[in-house]
């Protein structure tokens, strides 16, 4: 997402919407899941599992995005057809943009196998984007709408962040403000963990995610979002 906006020359921060997430640090990736038809199965002796693939729908999925695959038969170690997988970890994609044929890897504990005819389908949920962490690093504030009926117009919110890329130490402040100005922004929660927290009874009008003391690490990333 862009970063915090300073002026109201560089745009106005979109709206929260009720549940839906909303990336005060990070991104989601356009376009709908990638779903792909199966068409062969391998495993070399390193236990990584190769499929040939074709694909009907959705980007090309990026190496670390989540493959879950069912309906194949060949079968592995134990006699079940253990290519039939649920949120594994792309190891490598090699798709031709233009046709929409290549193989996929991940890894896959199992005897070795030559490549096999096979059929099944599989499919890779659009991915979270994240974003580069500096020492301090402030995200997008967002918009709250009015919550007509409800007690001093408050409401809970839940806020999440992530590190796929961890820093050695962080910590991310769940900030609200009345007025869109820096001076106006308070601590509601903080975090120095990945993990989701719940704030009852926010009374704000803007909210944001603000990270600081990011040390240690190797160019360390974060995913910050909130819902209401």
């Amino acid at each position: 997402m862009p970063a915090y906006i300073v002026s109201p020359l560089d745009g106005v921060p979109p709206m929260l919407l009720p549940g839906i997430n909303g990336y005060s640090t990070g991104s989601l990736a356009s376009g709908p899941t990638a779903r792909m038809l199966v068409t062969s199965v391998a495993i070399n002796g390193s236990n990584v599992a190769t499929l040939g693939v074709q694909m009907v729908e959705g980007n090309i999925p990026a190496v670390g995005s989540l493959i879950s695959v069912r309906g194949t038969q060949t079968p592995t170690s134990g006699g079940a057809p253990n290519f039939n997988v649920s949120n594994i970890a792309l190891a490598s994609v090699s798709i031709n943009s233009q046709t929409g044929v290549g193989t996929v890897t991940f890894a896959l504990t199992s005897n070795t196998i030559a490549t096999t005819p096979d059929a099944g389908e599989a499919s890779v949920p659009v991915p979270e984007v994240p974003e580069a962490l500096t020492t301090t690093t402030t995200g997008l504030q967002f918009g709250l709408q009015s919550a007509a009926g409800l007690p001093n117009n408050s409401r809970d919110v839940a806020w999440e962040t992530q590190t796929p890329s961890a820093p050695a130490s962080y910590t991310a402040h769940l900030q609200g403000a009345e007025f869109d100005q820096e001076s106006q922004y308070v601590d509601l929660d903080t975090m120095s963990s990945v993990g989701t927290q719940q704030v009852a009874g926010v009374r704000a009008n803007f909210l944001r995610i603000k990270w600081t003391s990011v040390s240690g690490g190797t160019n360390p990333t974060g995913i910050g979002k909130i819902l209401v």
